[in-house]
């Protein structure tokens, strides 16, 4: 049976979608030395923004899949949806903007030895690449794109540990919780990785857990509680919230603060959510805006650049930023639309042919 649409899940994404995109629009002024008084979501008192949106993005995942195959999984059909999922519109952006790299440079083999080419393949480039130290064929995408590959691919593993079976029980599940927090705190004070900490697999697996973790809770305790109790607990999560991005918090590291942020929000958002999906204005948005948010992530780092870029050394006031900032919204919701229509187009195809071969 299919399990009934949670529809705080597009306001989740919607939100944190246009949260990132916004967050390195405000990055873009300083890139590009733009001066003035312009729209800045990019820092609060403990923590940046992106970083929080994106520890969102790992728990919604975390949140989803537990939601969708936590009860039922065949491991060919998750790899086989998954892969459609991402990679037919990654190709398709990564293989244009390829050619436009092809053309400026003069190249093909702009970035080295076609072994290389297989970091891409697997999708995985933006997350390997170390800047200085190796070159590879990252176009679109940036690190998070490999980042979810990877807990993709460790799903079923994640899923056997967080499951309740007769081989288990609920011990394995505590007991991993532990482990895995203890290692996300050490890890933020040693140096594991060369990758920063707020990008280590570990890192992602902790917001990819804490998903699953509250998808747990939300179906068992909080979607019974009553108006009252669902009320109190929302409020309180909000002014958690709030407390931890406007208050200094010395001695913490901000990825820390990012997943606390991102818990609390995510709670309050997954409570109010299902009113504000009411709305019709608001669904419409973030129906589509969700229904379109990988399309919008592939692309949305090369096209602000592009549009940015003729803004470099100049200057903007405040409300002359928020106009360019919804344009360049609009022309990235468009295009990603376009690669959602490409990405649904191969999917339906994928279908038919299987239609076709199990008869």
């Amino acid at each position: 049976m299919k399990r009934e649409r949670i529809q705080s899940f597009d306001l989740i994404r919607a939100l944190c979608t246009v949260g990132i995109v916004l967050f390195h629009y405000s990055y873009n002024f300083i890139e590009l030395s733009i001066s003035g008084s312009h729209l800045v979501f990019a820092r609060f008192p403990s923590g940046n923004w992106g970083g929080m949106m994106v520890a969102m993005f790992f728990m919604l995942s975390g949140a989803v899949l537990w939601y969708n195959y936590g009860e039922k999984f065949s491991p060919g059909h998750f790899f086989i949806r998954r892969w459609l999922s991402i990679f037919p519109m990654f190709y398709a952006a990564w293989f244009v903007v390829y050619l436009y790299k092809v053309k400026e440079l003069g190249n093909w083999y702009w970035a080295g030895p076609r072994r290389v080419f297989l970091q891409t393949f697997l999708g995985v480039d933006g997350y390997l690449l170390k800047p200085g130290v190796n070159m590879n064929y990252y176009t679109v995408g940036e690190w998070f794109l490999g980042a979810i590959v990877i807990l993709y691919a460790l799903f079923p593993i994640v899923r056997f540990l967080f499951m309740r079976n007769r081989f288990t029980g609920i011990a394995l599940r505590g007991i991993f919780t532990v482990v895995l927090t203890v290692a996300f705190v050490l890890n933020l004070y040693r140096d594991w990785f060369d990758i920063s900490d707020g990008k280590n697999m570990i890192t992602c697996l902790m917001g990819f857990w804490m998903g699953m973790l509250l998808m747990e809770i939300y179906i068992k305790k909080i979607k019974d509680m009553s108006l009252k109790g669902r009320r109190i607990l929302g409020v309180s999560c909000a002014v958690l919230s709030i407390l931890v991005t406007v208050i200094a918090i010395e001695g913490v590291s901000e990825v820390i603060i990012s997943h606390i942020c991102g818990i609390l929000w995510m709670t309050v958002l997954m409570l109010v959510g299902e009113r504000l999906m009411d709305i019709k204005p608001v669904n419409l948005v973030c129906t589509y805006i969700s229904k379109w948010s990988f399309g919008i992530f592939l692309v949305h780092h090369v096209l602000l650049y592009a549009i940015m870029k003729r803004f470099e050394n100049g200057s903007m006031g405040f409300f002359a930023s928020v106009g360019v900032f919804l344009i360049n919204l609009t022309i990235i919701c468009f295009f990603g639309a376009v690669l959602s229509s490409w990405g649904s187009f191969v999917n339906t195809l994928y279908k038919k042919l299987e239609g076709v071969f199990k008869k």
